[in-house]
């Protein structure tokens, strides 16, 4: 007589004669009893006929599976067959003898072994991958069914089936389409995958970092926990290198489990993985296993976790790419927050002193950068004009800028000439502790009613004065000492200058002089001195004349530095 033995669930070890029609269920009245809320009231119905012993679902909520697959209609029973319903694993026996629960003596003991630890870091739940080789009984081009990035089901034997994959397809795609917080989409893209694969006890995704590693994403076991899921490195490369979806019988092997438990705990396991590929690159993997005896996965469920994957792919695509967008948006936000400080730290205007002119000009390379430049009142009526120029561009030399503005504020009340005032802004650049930053800068001092000049220079370009007399451009302020940041000891020397009338001091920063042209030619100090020698002979004049000479050697070759230039002179 035919038998169903139970293999797991609550009637494990029980073995049921099936004889007429024997109905499966939850409640009492059915001839096999499931208490089970997960079970429908009657959910599966077994009968014996002259043509074979068919089982068919009652229309039940969660649907019943033999061998794995979902039934949709009546089918026929083979010995050996497993039948499934819901956590429920039976197996049927055509024949006369009553077999014992596990379906024959048990097979020899597996050898544990143990998951290789690749140092993966894992982001929620943990998957590992495992040095064991599953045996791979199956392969899935990824690209053979895709067309224009869409996956397209095949037809080829069974026109029903085919009209399932797509469903499941449409079904998954329409759950995860329009999703762009990654960790919701993986989320949803877990969930569908146990829907579909009624089969499948856990499922998983391992995305790859910008470091390149496989780390993990999320997995998930059908009661919607969490759940370690270790891989097999084996699979995983097969799957990633020649793109296509893997299906494999793996032993399983876990220390969890002892050798006085049941051989049925430790039986083969089925699994498949498929890349996850968007526009030909590789983003990860997707996973789906199973540990009950009896359930193995089909080579149309390897075909259908290929569409499952390239859909999913493709929405991780969409989700990392709005990522970067807000990212984005969020960067300019902030930069532009970072150009309105930065501005704050300028001058807002020149300084209005009687018989003396002054002309400025600043522009960033990027949003915002690294040369300052200020004009601090001293206490007893002198001045501090200064130039400096920040190592590099961008958010850290703003930073450093920033500092150091305030720090020559700060000096320039306390100290009243620059060969002071320059060792205390080294000592400040060497307290960073960035060993690889530095800051040039010309500080002078002019007395507004003398206008003597007090010239000390850390590393800058020197200061340049057109004078009025005669038109000639002089270098001024002597041998240029160590950058700051460079020797925190270091003193620097100081030379004194008397301005006269219609003289004019330009100073600028090396994003004048070193500017270049499509051909990588800088403009050069030579060329500044020859331009000042023939410039009108006012600050502004001077000013204008150089601005727009850099201009005409650059053309349209996007600015490399930071450009500064800051002119002041006495009036004729």
């Amino acid at each position: 007589m035919p038998l169903l033995t139970a293999l797991d669930g609550l009637l494990a070890g029980d073995s049921f004669e099936i004889e007429g029609r024997v109905v499966i269920g939850r409640t009492p009245d059915c001839d096999i009893t499931l208490a089970d809320p997960s079970v429908s009231r009657q959910h599966a119905r077994i009968e014996v006929t002259p043509g074979g012993v068919w089982v068919e679902d009652l229309l039940s909520g969660n649907g019943t599976l033999v061998n794995g697959q979902m039934i949709q209609e009546r089918t026929l029973l083979h010995d050996k067959d497993v039948v499934e319903i819901c956590s429920h694993v039976f197996r049927f026996t055509a024949g006369q003898t009553k077999v014992a629960a596990s379906g024959g003596p048990p097979p020899a003991e597996l050898p544990h072994v143990e998951p290789v630890d690749l140092g993966i870091p894992a982001a929620g739940p943990s998957q590992a991958l495992s040095d064991r080789t599953g045996a791979i009984q199956g392969t899935y081009d990824m690209g053979a069914t895709m067309v224009g990035g869409v996956f397209t089901p095949s037809v080829a034997g069974d026109l029903a089936k085919a009209n399932q994959r797509l469903q499941s397809i449409v079904r998954i795609s329409s759950a995860i389409q329009t999703e762009l917080e990654i960790d919701v989409l993986l989320s949803a893209v877990l969930d569908n995958l146990l829907e579909v694969f009624r089969a499948a006890e856990r499922s998983a995704l391992m995305l790859y970092d910008e470091a390149g590693a496989l780390v993990s994403a999320a997995a998930r076991n059908r009661s919607g926990q969490d759940e370690e899921v270790a891989i097999s490195r084996s699979i995983v490369q097969e799957a990633v290198q020649k793109k296509v979806a893997v299906l494999s019988v793996d032993a399983m092997s876990d220390d969890r489990f002892n050798g006085a438990m049941s051989i049925m705990k430790l039986n083969m396991r089925s699994m498949m993985c498929a890349p996850l590929i968007a526009r030909d690159e590789v983003l990860g993997i997707i996973h789906v296993d199973t540990t009950q005896q009896g359930r193995q996965f089909t080579k149309e469920d390897l075909e259908l976790l290929g569409g499952v994957a390239a859909q999913t792919a493709l929405a991780i695509a969409s989700a990392k790419m709005h990522q970067r967008l807000l990212e984005q948006d969020r960067m300019q936000r902030d930069l532009k927050v970072a150009t309105q400080v930065q501005t704050s730290f300028l001058p807002s205007s020149t300084p209005e002193v009687e018989g003396m002119e002054f002309a400025t000009f600043y522009r960033a390379a990027l949003d915002i950068g690294g040369d300052l430049y200020d004009f601090v009142p001293q206490p007893d009526g002198g001045m501090i004009i200064v130039l400096g120029d920040v190592s590099g561009k961008g958010v850290p030399a703003a930073l450093l800028m920033a500092r150091m503005s305030s720090d020559v504020r700060f000096r320039s009340v306390q100290e009243r000439e620059p060969k002071d005032i320059l060792p205390y802004l080294s000592a400040r650049m060497d307290e960073t502790g960035m060993s690889d930053a530095f800051v040039t800068m010309a500080l002078l001092r002019v007395d507004p009613e003398t206008h003597e000049m007090l010239i000390a220079n850390a590393g800058h370009c020197d200061p340049l004065v057109r004078r009025g007399a005669d038109g000639e451009v002089v270098r001024v302020g002597g041998e240029p000492g160590f950058p700051l940041g460079i020797m925190p000891d270091y003193e620097y020397e100081q030379s004194t200058y008397v301005l006269q009338p219609g003289d004019v001091v330009c100073l600028v920063s090396d994003g004048v002089t070193e500017a270049m042209d499509a051909e990588k030619n800088q403009y050069t100090e030579d060329r500044l001195i020859r331009l000042m020698a023939t410039a009108p002979g006012t600050a502004q004049g001077i000013l204008d004349a150089i601005l727009a000479d850099v201009k005409s050697h650059v053309g349209d070759t996007a600015q490399s530095d930071d450009l500064t230039c800051v002119c002041f002179g006495v009036v004729a």
